[in-house]
Formats: structure tokens, sequence, C-alpha cells
């Protein structure tokens, strides 16, 4: 570095294309030196209790020692979408579909038709959605089709009077506000009609 500053000094005098030679070195010098000195200052130390990759290890081999020794089976796994009466009714059904798995697909279609039957609408949609909560996708589909199955028999009027009992019928104008969102466009229905 100093061999350097001599040279652009002594290039100063004598020649300007050599000085602009010796400060092109002289910058290369000090970007060299700068990123040398940032590479290893911005290198991470590890924490002290971990200061080799061999202690870092020994670490992880006492946690799992001390975490066998732990007894899981009475600890409770929390569920906050699922209510403890629908999970009761999921692992029923989970069961009933283990012990039945070979069957052939309409004797499940007429089990899953017999295990909604009896339900009310809340409680079929709590399971619906505990389903969908849990990924139990073959109870979720036998839910949604039992639904569609329910939805396909009635009027809208019908499925209002079913899913809203205590709300007045929504006016053609308020249907056609409701559509008026970009959203929704596409599903917009001008000759709707309740009956």
């Amino acid at each position: 570095l100093l061999l350097n500053l001599s040279f652009c000094l002594f290039y100063f005098f004598f020649s300007p294309f050599h000085l602009i030679i010796s400060f092109f070195f002289l910058f290369s010098y000090l970007c060299l030196i700068f990123f040398f000195f940032f590479f290893f200052l911005m290198i991470r130390r590890p924490p002290r209790s971990t200061l080799s990759s061999s202690s870092a290890a020994s670490d992880v081999y006492k946690r799992q020692e001390e975490e066998e020794d732990v007894d899981y089976s009475s600890t409770p796994i929390p569920l906050p979408a699922v209510e403890a009466q629908h999970l009761e009714l999921i692992l029923d059904w989970c069961k009933t579909e283990l012990a039945h798995k070979d069957e052939k697909e309409d004797l499940k279609k007429a089990r899953n038709h017999e295990f909604f039957e009896d339900k009310d609408d809340s409680t079929i949609f709590a399971i619906i959605l505990g389903a969908n909560y849990l990924d139990c996708k073959e109870l979720l589909k036998a839910g949604v089709y039992h639904v569609a199955g329910i939805l396909h028999k009635l009027s809208p009027k019908q499925i209002w009077e079913r899913y809203n009992p205590d709300k007045p019928l929504p006016t053609k104008e308020e249907i056609d506000k409701i559509f008026e969102d970009p959203q929704l466009e596409w599903a917009a229905m001008p000759d709707f009609t309740w009956e």
C-alpha cells in the first residue's frame, strides 16, 4: 500500500497516464482490504454454549435423551376449531370407516347417509368444518355430498327458510346489490325468483 502510494506521488510529477493507473491500483487495494474486513466482521460467531459443531451435536443428543423420558400419552393436543362433542362424532366416523375400509362404494354411501341423517344442520356443518380442519378428506367429501343432496331437493325459498329461520327473505334489489361486487359478478342471476 505504501509502495503504491509512493508510485502515485512519483507519477504525479512525471506522467498523468501513470498517475491514473496508480490511483486505480490504490483504489483496488483499498476495496480488497475493506471487503476482507467486512467479510470477517459479518460472520456470526456461534453461541458460547455451542462453540464447536461437536458440542452443538452433543447438546441436541442430550435434549433428545431428556425428551425420550417424557410420557406424551396424557398430554392434550389443542384443537381450538373443533368442539369435543363434534370431535367425538368425527372419531366415531373414522373408526367405522377404518373397520369397513374394504367395503363397496354403494355401502359406504349408504352408511354415510345414515351417519348424517339423524343430525341437525348445525351439527352437520360443525362436522364438515372439523373434518376440513383435521384434513379428513373422506369425511369432508361425505358431509358435502350429504348437504348437496339436501339442497338439490329444495327450492331457493326452502333453502333460505331452513338455514336462515329468523331472517326475512331478501328482496330482488338486495340480491342484485350483493352481485354488484366484482368478485361475484359471474354468479349473478338476473332471472332469479324465490319460487
